[in-house]
């Protein structure tokens, strides 16, 4: 089973550039804000319970 297939990634340079700005556009940030944040607070949590630190 191919993961990447001719239509997920156009040869069309235009068409792969109008396809990745139509999924940036649908990307919530806030979204992304809070799962950013989540996975810094996960990192920082396991660094410390390892007896490390973040800079």
């Amino acid at each position: 089973q191919k993961l990447y297939t001719q239509e997920t990634f156009p040869c069309n340079k235009n068409e792969l550039i109008t396809r990745v700005t139509q999924i940036w556009d649908e990307i919530d940030m806030e979204m992304l804000e809070r799962l950013a944040d989540s996975v810094f607070k996960r990192l920082d949590l396991v660094v410390k319970n390892k007896g490390g630190w973040i800079k």
